[in-house]
């Protein structure tokens, strides 16, 4: 399971659709940027896993290490590596 090397404190959703656009919606910034001013010094250590191309683009707006998942083998994998370099 997922918490077993990745504990999770926190989850924070966007309840809109796209239609709405509003800033919370990935690509957008909003949510990331409200945990931060939640748990600032929780930033120092980001790691941004997601399974689409918003994902990415957000994650790269804010400069936060990505990584892309396609099932949920491949992010633990993926997630042991980066935890083993940082």
């Amino acid at each position: 399971m997922i918490r077993d090397i990745l504990p999770i404190s926190v989850a924070l959703i966007c309840p809109h659709l796209n239609s709405y656009n509003c800033k919370c919606r990935k690509p957008n910034t909003g949510l990331i940027l409200k945990y931060r001013s939640l748990f600032p010094k929780a930033c120092e250590k980001e790691l941004y896993v997601g399974d689409q191309a918003t994902d990415q683009q957000c994650s790269e707006k804010l400069k936060i290490p990505f990584v892309m998942v396609h099932n949920s083998t491949s992010i633990y994998n993926k997630i042991d590596s980066f935890l083993e370099i940082n």
